[in-house]
């Protein structure tokens, strides 16, 4: 029993006995609601069709990385940028060295000259100027060797041949008063030392 707009109302009964809907709303229309006549169809005749022709192309022409990058870094091993990278501080060494060695050689002309103008003056100082004379020549000998021999070590360096040499060359050239030029090498000899520390350049040595 349901309620309608004047009061309760009774539910129908069906031919089949059953119960129905209030006021019986029918059956569905003959059939069943299938597909409308016809059916919903298919694609459009020809298809959805494929790519544009000669497809849809690539990027923008010059498209590539972000400026500036370049290409990838050099692997590490190779020799070539290894010594790229050596030579400069290398060979500023080797130039400030000889500076040194110029500078020694000349201190040395000078307390050999100065020392044979003392002893002719015949002033009575005669054995302190030679013994002077002869420990200067001696430092300045000692300096030139020292030169010469941190020359080799940086020509060894320039062509990645025995690390350790060319840390005790830059090293020993930084002291003042060894043969360097005066104190030049320090600035320069801290370069050299961040070269040799550089991953390429360790690699290099060690290949």
């Amino acid at each position: 029993m349901t309620l309608g707009a004047e009061g309760p109302v009774a539910p129908s009964i069906s031919a089949a006995g059953g119960y129905g809907p209030p006021g019986g709303a029918g059956a569905p229309p003959g059939g069943g609601f299938g597909p409308p006549p016809g059916g919903f169809g298919g694609p459009p005749p020809g298809g959805f069709g494929g790519p544009p022709p000669g497809g849809f192309g690539g990027p923008p022409p010059g498209y590539g990385g972000p400026p500036g990058f370049g290409g990838p870094p050099p692997p590490f091993g190779d020799r070539s940028a290894a010594e790229a990278k050596i030579k400069a501080p290398a060979i500023v060494m080797m130039v400030c060295t000889g500076l040194g060695a110029a500078m020694q050689l000349l201190s040395l002309i000078m307390n050999i000259v100065g020392t044979g103008v003392g002893v002719a003056s015949g002033d009575g100082d005669e054995l302190q100027r030679i013994m002077g004379g002869a420990v200067g020549a001696v430092m300045n000998v000692v300096g030139m060797l020292f030169s010469a021999f941190c020359i080799w070590a940086f020509l060894k360096m320039m062509r990645l041949e025995n690390r350790t040499m060319a840390y005790v060359a830059v090293i020993a050239s930084m002291v003042p008063c060894t043969g360097s030029c005066c104190y030049l090498n320090i600035f320069v000899g801290i370069w050299a030392l961040m070269t040799l520390a550089d991953p390429v350049v360790k690699q290099a040595y060690q290949s």
